[in-house]
C-alpha cells in the first residue's frame, strides 16, 4: 500500500514518470548489489537441500516466463523457446555440478566454491 502511495505521488511530481523509474532503478540496483553481497558472505555456508526446493525454484522460473510473455505480448517461436528450454537445462546442469554434495546425518546438505560464483 505504501509502495502504491510512493508511486502515485511520484506521478503527480513528474507525469511523465521519468522519476517514477529513476527511483525504481536505484531501489532495483540497491537490492541486487546487496543480493551479491549476501551471496558473497553466505556461498560456503551449507544448506540443507531439499526436492521440493528444486521443483519451487523451476516453477517460479516458467511462472516468471509466462508472466513476462504475458505482459508484452511477444510469443516465441517454437523452436526458439525449445532453444532457451535447453540451453537453460544445460547450463542449470553445469551450475549444478558446481555444488559440493555431503550426508549431514539424515539430510543431503550442499556447499558452494568459487566455481559456483562464477557460473
Amino acid at each position: 500500500m505504501a509502495t502504491l502511495a510512493g508511486a502515485s505521488v511520484l506521478l503527480i511530481i513528474d507525469p511523465s514518470a521519468a522519476l517514477l523509474f529513476r527511483v525504481v532503478g536505484v531501489i532495483g540496483t540497491t537490492l541486487f548489489v546487496l543480493s551479491i553481497a549476501i551471496m558473497l558472505l553466505t556461498f560456503r555456508k551449507a544448506r540443507r537441500l531439499s526436492p521440493w526446493m528444486l521443483v519451487l525454484s523451476g516453477a517460479i522460473s516458467v511462472v516468471a516466463t509466462s508472466v513476462f510473455f504475458a505482459l508484452t505480448g511477444t510469443p516465441l517461436p517454437g523452436a526458439v523457446m525449445m532453444l532457451a528450454i535447453v540451453a537453460g537445462a544445460l547450463i542449470g546442469i553445469g551450475w549444478s555440478l558446481t555444488n559440493l554434495l555431503f550426508v549431514d546425518g539424515e539430510t543431503v546438505r550442499a556447499r558452494g566454491n568459487a566455481w559456483y560464483l562464477a557460473v
